[in-house]
């Protein structure tokens, strides 16, 4: 029972004072940097998070789609981050070994980051139970307020192309 008090307390604080929920830090899938998101807001008006797995067919289709989107508004102010999960759970590191192929050969001009213990996955709700919900973006703003979250890219690259066009 000590810990109620201190539960209640964060429960209350004021919503600045809590850490964002969406904010995380995982690393790029090719050169082992360290992505934050936090960082990415803070230089850009809107952070786009897809959710990819290898074996996800839609997520594959849509990564032309996000290339273009970021060629044409990256400098308008998005960010764009790939989250890749492990599509096969008995063998992380045979998945990675799969997604570092598939980008070398597919590169694109934004970070991709690896989840491997789906941590954030379950943070934004992509991992319910044991199973994954994929494809799904996320498009937040500069203070990590989810704008809108979308299985398809095209509702997200209207929106994106609406709000920097402000």
């Amino acid at each position: 029972m000590r810990w109620l008090p201190v539960l209640l307390l964060l429960l209350h604080a004021p919503a600045e004072a809590r850490p964002p929920t969406l904010d995380f830090e995982l690393y790029d899938l090719q050169s082992d940097r360290l992505v934050r998101t936090a960082t990415l807001r803070r230089s850009s008006r809107l952070v786009l998070v897809d959710f990819f797995s290898q074996s996800c067919k839609p997520c594959r289709k849509s990564l032309p789609a996000w290339r273009k989107l970021h060629r044409s508004h990256a400098r308008s102010g998005l960010a764009l981050v790939i989250v890749a999960v492990p599509d096969d759970m008995t063998d992380r590191e045979a998945a990675l070994g799969r997604l570092q192929r598939l980008f070398r050969h597919e590169p694109v001009p934004f970070d991709v980051v690896w989840d491997k213990y789906l941590l954030v996955a379950r943070r934004y709700g992509v991992l319910h139970e044991r199973s994954l919900r994929l494809p799904r973006a996320f498009l937040l703003d500069g203070q990590g307020k989810l704008l809108l979250q979308d299985a398809r890219p095209e509702p997200i690259i209207a929106q994106v192309r609406r709000r920097l066009a402000q």
